[in-house]
């Protein structure tokens, strides 16, 4: 992901290194100005019969208008795949969400047994509901930051971290693939 410096718009964003497709396109965009120079030359020398060439070129506007049809079906192919893939990824992180809170409520919905009259086993199945939560919250929130890239800034809320025991929240700080955990 790129990082843009908020404020004015800046001449260094354009010449960026990292994520950027300016160096690429550089070097196509070099070697087609080294050709259009040399053939401007060429016209202008009158070499190898190029005034000839080029003005029957210039009259002709099937080549424009071939390379203006190519250039925009490419553009519009390209946006539309581009849209497509948001729209994608927005759709699958929300059925992850809709997938993680399904599996909350589900596992609380079977903690729940009507001849449970014990006062230790429903403290017991309270304490082992609160955790759940807080694991699939925790789950949640590292998905998203594992979504949001390596460089991750963004600090999802958790329901009440500080509620699991620490051993568990040092592994899950320690571990490189937390999702997997």
């Amino acid at each position: 992901m790129i990082r843009y410096k908020k404020g004015n718009f800046r001449l260094t964003n354009l010449l960026r290194v990292r994520g950027s497709v300016f160096p690429q396109s550089l070097h196509l965009a070099f070697w087609c100005g080294a050709m259009s120079a040399a053939f401007k030359i060429m016209e202008m020398h009158k070499w190898y019969g190029a005034d000839l060439f080029f003005a029957n070129v210039l009259n002709n506007n099937s080549a424009y208008s071939s390379f203006s049809v190519l250039i925009g079906f490419l553009v519009i192919f390209r946006t539309q795949q581009a849209y497509s893939r948001f729209w994608d990824s927005c759709k699958y992180v929300k059925t992850m969400q809709a997938e993680f809170f399904v599996t909350g409520a589900n596992l609380v919905a079977f903690c729940r047994h009507p001849d449970t009259n014990k006062q230790s086993e429903s403290v017991e199945v309270l304490h082992f509901q609160h955790v759940l939560i807080r694991l699939l919250s925790l789950l949640h929130a590292v998905c998203l930051m594992q979504l949001h890239g390596k460089e991750s800034t963004i600090h999802p809320e958790v329901i009440d971290p500080h509620g699991l025991d620490l051993e568990s929240l040092i592994a899950i700080g320690n571990e490189e693939c937390k999702v997997e955990l």
